[in-house]
């Protein structure tokens, strides 16, 4: 069964050129979603900060020049 948010989950324009982003999909959208941070969050209506990753760790924001 896969996650109900990954529909709108905003990790994936975040990441879409990341091959990460793949594992993270098979891990945690596909397989283990219960354990996914951001689906923790979603499930207490809590608000899922875009650089919250599944795993529970947060990246830093990219400036406009590293983008």
């Amino acid at each position: 069964m896969d996650c109900t948010h990954s529909k709108d989950c905003q990790l994936y324009a975040q990441f879409a050129m990341e091959p990460s982003l793949r594992l993270w999909k098979q891990r945690y959208c596909i397989g283990e979603y219960e354990q996914c941070a951001r689906y923790q969050l979603a499930l207490e209506a809590k608000s899922v900060p875009l650089t919250l990753l599944p795993n529970g760790r947060r990246v830093k924001q990219r400036s406009k020049e590293q983008m």
